[in-house]
């Protein structure tokens, strides 16, 4: 049986119509995306408010943890229908520590017509906060300013020690990687509609050793970090603004096992 191959009169015509079909689907695909590209930029042209303005030169003041911080903001020339707040946290070197969700939010007015928004944080430290206003003409505008988040004088709800196990109490071996853990301090604010995180540094956290010779743990009281030392079992108490917390913690020999179930 005789073989083509591109070079043959069959051949030659096979491979043109193949090369046409890609040339084709290619001009098809570029076309597309030209025109997608121009739809999306011309719509960013008409979205973005160019009458609305928004100013928030008044607002980088401080705000305190779980209360319900005003934070003016000066919107001119357009009726805002809401607006998105994300809050980003930042360590002192510049390192993203966590984002909150984002959240929708009305403007309020005080009594003489100025404009403000509301804003509850979760943590202490330094925040970005991040706004865009929509206007009722559905066009829109963005800004952005930082602030500090402290503790305030509003006292929480409830506090809670977390320790990332399903039993809620803390399981740690003497030797490999479940020989030390972080414990997390969490505060229910009135106001706030999930848990606040507060720092060791913020907490102060005891150990009832309950009579053990040898200390069972340490607990890094500047990171909350407990490391197990030797068998035993002790609790950890936390205290914060009045409220305290408990949690029990064991040491146990680890024969190569996995005892505690994780989430």
């Amino acid at each position: 049986m005789r073989k083509y191959s591109c070079v043959s009169a069959r051949g030659i015509s096979v491979c043109r119509i193949a090369a046409l079909f890609v040339f084709f689907v290619v001009i098809c695909l570029v076309s597309s995306l030209h025109a997608n590209g121009a739809a999306a930029k011309d719509s960013l042209q008409v979205s973005e408010s160019s009458s609305g303005q928004v100013d928030v030169s008044h607002a980088n003041m401080e705000m305190y943890l779980g209360e319900v911080n005003e934070i003016p903001i000066g919107i001119q020339n357009g009726k805002v229908k809401d607006i998105n707040v994300s809050l980003q946290f930042y360590s002192d070197d510049g390192f993203l520590l966590a984002s909150e969700p984002v959240i929708t939010t009305d403007i309020f007015y005080h009594s003489d017509g100025s404009t403000y928004i509301k804003i509850i944080p979760d943590r202490t430290g330094k925040v970005m906060v991040s706004l865009v206003v929509f206007f009722m003409d559905d066009s829109f505008k963005q800004a952005s300013f930082e602030s500090q988040v402290q503790i305030g004088s509003e006292t929480p709800k409830e506090l809670r020690i977390m320790t990332g196990q399903i039993s809620g109490r803390l399981a740690l071996h003497l030797k490999g990687l479940l020989s030390q853990e972080p414990l997390t301090t969490q505060a229910m604010y009135q106001y706030l509609d999930r848990p606040a995180y507060l720092t060791a540094k913020e907490v102060d956290y005891e150990v009832i050793s309950g009579g053990h010779v040898e200390p069972v743990i340490d607990l890094d009281k500047d990171t909350g970090v407990v490391v197990a030392r030797h068998l035993g079992h002790v609790l950890v108490k936390a205290s914060f603004k009045g409220l305290t917390a408990w949690t029990c913690v064991s040491v146990e020999r680890f024969d190569g096992g996995w005892h505690t179930l994780r989430r």
